[in-house]
């Protein structure tokens, strides 16, 4: 997908435009300088923003029973039964585009071959991102909300933690790290798995 802005031409994966694509609001982008703005969703990560319990991506154990699995609060999160919680792709063995869930044919060049597994992260840099300054009741603002492109080629949307939003740039590199999704329950009452990014080096 190519995108017009001022008789200039920007080049969307099909991974990266489903996440202007399902913006609340429509997505501004400042020609030249890699800068977004979208509101997020409701998704658990953008609720994560006081998370109690945080640790590096692949190192996330929650104590297990049969009444508290952890749930995915994001279809690209991937919890084990013993907890622990690791971000997946899934990619095209013919084209190599990667995306955060299986479908039956790949968007980018349509192939009906079966998507791989493909582990995704820690480690990324920031496409876009946005300053939120008004959000969901209980949500403290502002706060970055960033379209990471994680190494592995799988991108996805988080909230950027640990850092100003005026030191925010393209190309910053970041980790993501899995959280508790804010502590919310689901109505049977099983923890979700979330996850939010950090400046690289910088820790949770």
């Amino acid at each position: 997908m190519r995108l017009a802005l001022d008789g200039s031409w920007l080049k969307f994966s099909p991974n990266r435009c489903s996440h202007y694509c399902n913006s609340i609001v429509s997505l501004i982008i400042a020609v030249g300088s890699g800068i977004g703005d979208e509101t997020p969703g409701k998704q658990g990560m953008e609720r994560g923003m006081q998370g109690r319990i945080e640790a590096p991506v692949g190192r996330r154990t929650l104590v297990q029973s049969d009444k508290t699995q952890a749930q995915p609060a994001h279809k690209a999160i991937r919890v084990a039964a013993d907890g622990s919680a690791v971000i997946e792709g899934r990619k095209c063995v013919d084209c190599g585009a990667v995306v955060a869930d299986a479908t039956m044919a790949c968007r980018a060049c349509g192939s009906r071959t079966p998507l791989e597994a493909v582990r995704a992260g820690p480690g990324g840099k920031v496409f876009s991102w946005s300053v939120i300054h008004r959000s969901y009741p209980g949500i403290p603002v502002p706060f970055v909300s960033a379209i990471v492109d994680l190494d592995g080629g799988l991108t996805l949307k988080g909230t950027l933690r640990g850092i100003a939003p005026e030191a925010v740039h393209p190309d910053l590199a970041v980790e993501a790290v899995i959280d508790d999704a804010g502590g919310i329950l689901d109505k049977e009452g099983r923890p979700y798995v979330g996850f939010h990014f950090v400046p690289k080096g910088v820790g949770q």
